[in-house]
């Protein structure tokens, strides 16, 4: 497109310094007309360019939200669940940062045993 739009403007500007230049009426004439039809030429290259790139951004945008839908949708099997010693905790937090689920702030990763010495029921804490 650069090279298009190079030529364009080249050429425009010849023609013009030759209507500028030139004593003969005709070729004056001639030479407004080139020059005129070079600009029209960019001006359109331009023009459709951008538009080609408007269509290809808007084309990625759609694919990139159809993609989050797609990961938003995700069947629950493949949402991390909630530990089973973590079930009813006050203080699980369950929120997944850059792919990995932070359980809750005195165990990031979760307890390995099936009790944990920090469990303190929701009802409990409730006023």
């Amino acid at each position: 497109m650069i090279q298009r739009v190079s030529f364009g403007s080249i050429c425009t500007g010849l023609a013009l310094s030759v209507a500028l230049w030139s004593n003969d009426k005709v070729v004056q004439a001639a030479a407004v007309a080139a020059g005129s039809c070079f600009a029209s030429f960019t001006a359109t290259t331009i023009a459709i360019e951008q538009n080609r790139q408007r269509k290809s951004r808007m084309a990625h945008a759609d694919l990139y939200l159809e993609l989050l839908r797609q990961m938003s949708r995700q069947s629950p099997s493949l949402r991390p669940q909630r530990p089973r010693v973590c079930q009813g905790c006050h203080f699980y937090h369950g929120q997944t940062y850059n792919g990995n689920q932070l359980i809750c702030g005195m165990h990031p990763y979760g307890v390995e045993d099936d009790y944990c010495a920090d469990w303190q029921s929701s009802e409990d804490l409730k006023v």
